[in-house]
């Protein structure tokens, strides 16, 4: 058991890296500014109707819709002509060179899936679960070495899982997630090329980093699965591992960044201690806030107060919180021949700037790093 302890102490301590440190001490500003809380899951107000509630099916993302069901297939056909349309037009910001950098961003999305190597450990560790506090502290670390910008932890809450997968992940007790920032500048283009290379990115990040993580545990003994959107809902488990709220958008808002995050998650049995969920009043601010729902182009996103169901078999059913139209967003996708992010944009909570906290933490790392050279 020493020997456990002294090798995670060590790792901890030998990934006291610049980006690690700037990211934990860029968060810890913000938390502390912003009097974040943290709560119990039932004191959110983001609730579930027990009785009325169904597990998801991931057959009924707008996204797999789009390859069983002719209304939205015939969706994504029309988006297919509308990219042609705009490249042969040169519209700006939907260039045949704006079309070009989205599709490499992409590039290495869905990578995780394609794992295969086989653990490889060679030692008993099963010390490690006396260590639970400081293993957590390290993997936290590993996630943000490898690229995560915000991380934490959750016992999984089998109600999350797709329909499809639930039987199998259910079997693992912890989801680790991960949220990666998107450039607030390449925001401010949206839905121009910049932009759309944003997301692209951002995708591309979540395979590579869950991979790395995944592995990492895997050669340690444990079972872990990487995943991007598969698999289950992950808004509601970033929720849990207290990365932020649920807004009137349907994103995920994080004190640190507000909605302009990518989500990706990891499955796992390793032994981990999970984070409690956080208040910080995003619920309270979108009640009054309306910005999202009046830049919408096709008012997918509601007004007023939030509901139980949403409107259409792409929204889940007893839950309370803003139900987002995903048929009328989509039917505006393949108008533009892009997906959009207005509603990212006009948030304030994605406008909000951290100049401040940002300088502080660069210096804080920079300042670290070099006592230690």
């Amino acid at each position: 058991m020493k020997q456990e302890h002294r090798a995670i102490e060590n790792l901890i301590k030998g990934l006291n890296t610049a980006r690690v440190i700037e990211k934990e001490t860029f968060s810890r500003m913000v938390r502390r500014t912003l009097n974040v809380r943290e709560v119990r899951p039932e004191e959110l107000p983001y609730k579930v109707d027990e009785k009325r509630f169904k597990a998801f099916s991931s057959r009924n993302t707008i996204f797999s819709r789009a390859y069983w069901d002719p209304k939205i297939a015939e969706l994504r056909r029309r988006m297919v002509e509308s990219m042609k349309r705009n490249m042969e037009s040169g519209t700006p910001g939907y260039t045949l060179v704006d079309y070009a950098l989205e599709e490499a961003a992409w590039l290495f999305t869905g990578k995780h899936k394609e794992i295969r190597r086989k653990a490889r450990y060679f030692m008993d560790i099963s010390g490690i679960e006396s260590e639970r506090e400081a293993f957590t502290k390290l993997v936290k670390r590993i996630a943000l070495f490898f690229g995560a910008d915000l991380v934490g932890v959750a016992e999984v809450d089998p109600k999350w899982l797709y329909a499809e997968v639930k039987e199998e992940i259910a079997k693992y007790p912890y989801v680790i997630v991960m949220a990666f920032e998107m450039d607030l500048k390449a925001l401010k283009t949206a839905n121009e090329g910049p932009y759309a290379g944003e997301v692209g990115l951002g995708y591309s990040k979540m395979s590579i980093v869950s991979a790395h993580l995944a592995y990492f545990l895997r050669y340690l003994g444990f079972k872990a699965i990487p995943q991007g959107n598969e698999g289950a809902l992950s808004v509601p488990l970033a929720v849990l591992a207290g990365l932020g709220e649920v807004g009137r958008s349907g994103l995920l808002i994080t004190p640190e960044y507000g909605p302009r995050v990518r989500l990706a998650k990891v499955f796992t049995d390793a032994p981990l201690l999970p984070d409690k969920p956080i208040r910080f009043g995003v619920w309270e601010f979108c009640r009054e806030c309306q910005l999202c729902a009046i830049a919408c182009p096709v008012k997918a996103i509601p007004y007023g107060g939030p509901s139980w169901d949403g409107p259409t078999i792409s929204e889940e059913k007893g839950v309370y919180k803003w139900h987002v139209n995903h048929e009328r967003c989509y039917a505006y996708w393949s108008q533009i021949g892009r997906g959009c992010g207005l509603c990212l944009k006009v948030c304030p909570y994605s406008n909000t700037l951290w100049d401040v906290h940002r300088i502080r933490a660069l210096k804080e790392a920079l300042r670290m790093t070099a006592d230690h050279m």
